[in-house]
Formats: C-alpha cells, sequence, structure tokens
C-alpha cells in the first residue's frame, strides 16, 4: 500500500530536479548577455561630452516629431533622444510624459541637457526633468517677492549665484554698479541672479542679496527675448 505513494513522490522530485538543472543550464547559456549587457553607446558618447542646458516647452506635431521651443532664446530645435537606437530605453517618451498640464490646460516647462547638431538639425538630449507649468511674471511683484517665493511661483530659465567683486560689469549686470558703491563693489558679496518670462516676447532678469537670512531682490531688467548684450 506504501509503494505507490513513494512512486509519486519519486517522479515528483525527478521532475524538480529536471526544471531547476533545465534552468541553471539556461541561465549559463545566456550569461552573457545579462552579465556583460553594455550601456547604449550613443548616450554613454553624449555624457562625455560638454552638454548644454535648456529649458522651455515642447509640442508633438501631427507626423510625431518632438519640437523643443527654448524659452530664453525663443529658439526651436528638433529633439531626438540619444537611447533612439538602443536596446535599453532610458528616457520616456513625451507623449507618455505629457507636455501640458491636465488641469490647468498650460505648457509643462522641460529642463533638458544635450548637444545640438546643426548637421542634422537636431537636439539630441540625454536627460529630461519636469518642471512646473508655464507661468508668467507679473512684473508689480517682482519687488517685494524673495527668491524663495519666486522659486515657489515660477520657474526661473536661467540662474546663477556669483561674487560681486569677481564679475563683470557687462551686459545685463552693467546695471549693478548703480545699485552700489565703490566700496561695495569690491567685496565678496554673494549675488543671486534668475531670468523668468514676463510674456512671450519678454524676460525680467532679478538680482537678489541675502538680508535678515533671506534672498531679498534688489535691481531688476526687463527686456526682449533674443536680444544680444
Amino acid at each position: 500500500m506504501k509503494t505507490k505513494p513513494m512512486k509519486i513522490i519519486k517522479i515528483f522530485s525527478t521532475l524538480i530536479l529536471l526544471v531547476c538543472v533545465s534552468w541553471f543550464a539556461y541561465s549559463w547559456y545566456t550569461r552573457e548577455k545579462w552579465t556583460y549587457r553594455k550601456k547604449c553607446a550613443d548616450c554613454e558618447a553624449l555624457e562625455n561630452q560638454k552638454q548644454e542646458r535648456l529649458i522651455g516647452t515642447i509640442k508633438i506635431l501631427p507626423n510625431g516629431k518632438t519640437v523643443f521651443t527654448d524659452q530664453l532664446l525663443n529658439l526651436n530645435y528638433n529633439l531626438k533622444p540619444c537611447d533612439v537606437t538602443c536596446e535599453n530605453k532610458k528616457l520616456l517618451p513625451f507623449d507618455k510624459i505629457g507636455v501640458v498640464d491636465y488641469t490647468t490646460k498650460k505648457n509643462i516647462y522641460f529642463d533638458i541637457e544635450g548637444k545640438y547638431s546643426s548637421e542634422k538639425d537636431e537636439f539630441v538630449y540625454s536627460s529630461i526633468i519636469v518642471l512646473n507649468e508655464r507661468k508668467f511674471v507679473n512684473t508689480k511683484n517682482t519687488s517685494i517677492l524673495t527668491y524663495d517665493e519666486m522659486k515657489e511661483k515660477y520657474t526661473a530659465l536661467e540662474e546663477e549665484t556669483f561674487l560681486l567683486n569677481a564679475s563683470h560689469y557687462a551686459g545685463l549686470r552693467e546695471f549693478l554698479p548703480h545699485y552700489f558703491t565703490q566700496k561695495q563693489l569690491r567685496q565678496p558679496i554673494l549675488i543671486k541672479e534668475a531670468t523668468y518670462e514676463t510674456s512671450d516676447s519678454t524676460l525680467i532678469t532679478i538680482w537678489f542679496m541675502e538680508k535678515q537670512k533671506q534672498w531679498q531682490p534688489i535691481e531688476k531688467y526687463e527686456w526682449k527675448k533674443g536680444t544680444e548684450f
């Protein structure tokens, strides 16, 4: 009576053993594929180069092409992901990310890094950061809002922190000497500089200085997109 259950157990154990052996054999045979899988060559090559950083909005055309509009210079770029020909995709397509805020129906800002190819007229990108929805700055508030308050409400298209005594007072910064004394201009005072959109065609650059543990606005300048200084 006990021989029949013993046979069943023996057969079942043999089947489990065969399955395990088969799995290990398959893993050993395919070990090169998962052990030595290389990174995407195009993306790796791009990471080793000096890349450009752009902030702007995305438009997906009916033909499937993706066009990026840089809101600082008001220039358009045809986008191409560096992993377009790779087996392992690391960059999520913009049609899956979404380019418009579904609640407000306003365009979303994207911070991208990559390199422009003039030969192919393409901007090949290696990273994407989703920022806030596109909002124009109300210039009336720029004299009272701190840097942190501006950051909560708006997206800066360009930011930089520099020492006052190490800056060249040219271009946009030619206005700073009118605010500071000659003695202050020779001191290592930290200044934050941030540029925002005020409309489709105009920008505003605001300079902040730390006062009472807050970055307070000290000077500003509104200018047209594409202006060369």
